[in-house]
């Protein structure tokens, strides 16, 4: 994973499988995609409103180059997509002032971990939620999806109580599904948002 796109939401770290098959492509497809990557290493820097923005240019981008190709490389390109959807549904579930601003897994001997070298066993998930609003209960979504973005399994935390303005650290155990290619964390208002 290269450094630039090392700190973007798990779901969102495509970078190494952008550059495979940047490799493999020339032409405009690889131009679309040079251009995808640099604006997905400019995502965490952008303000969240102009966030929405960056990914509808980064998705464009790559239909582009989807268009293009064939075979396994539109495929790739084609679940790279979905899974910017799937980012953009686990934000668009989630209150405007409650965010999940980290998540990371670990495992009795890591501190951090790669979501697939812990596929089948079981892992802390720890997400950073930040409440900026008034106090409330919040629970944790964590969501699991294979390679082609249909979703394995959802787990939720507890109820939670946040102060206003709070920022604090939620674990959930869980065992990582077989098929793991990457997760989504969520923070929900427990009073107005529902789980799955």
């Amino acid at each position: 994973m290269s450094n630039a796109t090392a700190s973007l939401p798990a779901v969102l770290r495509v970078d190494d499988d952008l550059e495979a098959i940047q490799a493999d492509v020339g032409g405009d497809p690889a131009v679309a995609i040079e251009q995808a990557r640099e604006d997905l290493a400019r995502f965490e820097v952008r303000e969240a409103a102009t966030q929405a923005s960056l990914l509808d240019d980064v998705e464009s981008l790559l239909l582009r180059a989807q268009e293009q190709v064939e075979g396994d490389h539109a495929r790739r390109l084609e679940a790279i997509r979905n899974r910017i959807r799937i980012y953009r549904e686990a934000v668009s579930d989630t209150d405007e002032d409650l965010a999940v601003i980290d998540a990371t897994v670990r495992t009795e001997t890591e501190d951090e971990s790669a979501i697939r070298a812990v596929r089948g066993e079981p892992v802390e998930l720890v997400a950073t939620v930040v409440n900026g609003g008034r106090a409330r209960r919040v629970v944790v979504v964590a969501a699991f999806y294979d390679e082609s973005g249909a979703e394995l399994e959802q787990i939720a935390t507890d109820e939670l109580g946040f102060d206003a303005d709070e920022q604090a650290a939620v674990e959930l155990g869980v065992v990582v599904p077989g098929e793991t290619a990457y997760y989504t964390a969520t923070a929900l208002d427990a009073e107005t948002q529902t789980v799955g």
